[in-house]
């Protein structure tokens, strides 16, 4: 389930019986930035037949030597998901799971600690929990991947959903790579994605100066306006009343708020083929 292997891997099978599919959608955030926490709900698809399919949400690092994912494996003829590290560099084992049914959903939630990084699944039907930590604080992750991975089978279990999806980084304070469109391999995956918002949390320092700076410019408007005279000046005075238009007097200061968080409305909708039945969903995506 390594993207870089199996690629390669492609090459050396192609007079043998396996052939692998991929779809996949793939996040990259800014240059020096790196993930730190990736989180959301899939709704489990259909399933028509046991078969070698694996969906799963992911993060790689930035030297590609693996993928860190949560695995939903339909090989047995039930769904199966699971947390894990694939495949070495380091060897790690596999994380524990459970089974899992259409149209249930399973909320993933991974997120970067001191000494580990800590892997959740939520079965939501019955509040079945799974936690499993890996030793990958080493790794860089530069890549947050939506995937299908098929094995000598088509995509024939419909769409797949994910919602309320989270993705946070670290290492500077551009989130605009959350607004643009994500990697489609090969142009092979329909997909669409709607609820697109980015924000920043800046660290105590950070805000501190920013609040600084917010409140600086606040002083330095209301001193301008304190040397205009409302009965004289052109500039803000109604010529019919000769008095300060109420409108020009309620400006507010630019700049983001003194909150720690300050958030962007952005908000799009990328869609390709939306009708298709086979396709990626992504449902509330904030970064």
């Amino acid at each position: 389930m390594l993207l870089t292997t199996c690629f390669l891997s492609l090459l050396a099978l192609a007079g043998q019986a396996t052939a692998v599919s991929w779809y996949f959608l793939r996040y990259y955030p800014a240059s020096g930035q790196k993930f730190t926490s990736f989180s959301g709900t899939m709704t489990v698809p259909t399933q028509p037949q046991a078969a070698t399919i694996y969906v799963w949400p992911g993060l790689q690092p930035t030297d590609n030597s693996g993928v860190y994912q949560n695995v939903l494996d339909g090989r047995s003829g039930t769904w199966w998901i699971g947390s894990g590290w694939c495949c070495s560099n380091p060897s790690l084992p596999w994380g524990s799971g459970f089974n899992t049914y259409p149209a249930e959903t399973v909320a993933f939630k991974n997120t970067l600690g001191s000494s580990a990084w800590t892997s959740t699944l939520t079965r939501s039907s019955t509040g079945q929990t799974v936690s499993n930590d890996f030793a990958l604080t080493s790794k860089s992750f530069n890549q947050a991947i939506f995937a299908i991975e098929l094995y000598d089978v088509s995509w024939n279990f419909g769409q797949v959903a994910f919602s309320n999806v989270v993705i946070t980084s670290t290492g500077s304070s551009d989130a605009s790579w959350c607004n643009n469109k994500p990697e489609n391999y090969n142009g092979a995956t329909v997909y669409s994605i709607s609820g697109v918002s980015s924000s920043h949390l800046y660290h105590n320092s950070e805000a501190k100066d920013r609040s600084n700076e917010n409140k600086k410019a606040k002083d330095e408007k209301r001193a301008k306006r304190k040397t205009y005279n409302t009965k004289d000046s052109l500039v803000v005075t109604d010529p019919t009343t000769s008095l300060a238009l109420s409108g020009l007097s309620k400006g507010r200061a630019d700049g983001i708020p003194s909150s720690p968080k300050a958030f962007g409305d952005a908000e799009s909708v990328h869609s390709e083929a939306r009708a298709h039945s086979n396709e990626i969903v992504l449902i509330s995506l904030q970064c």
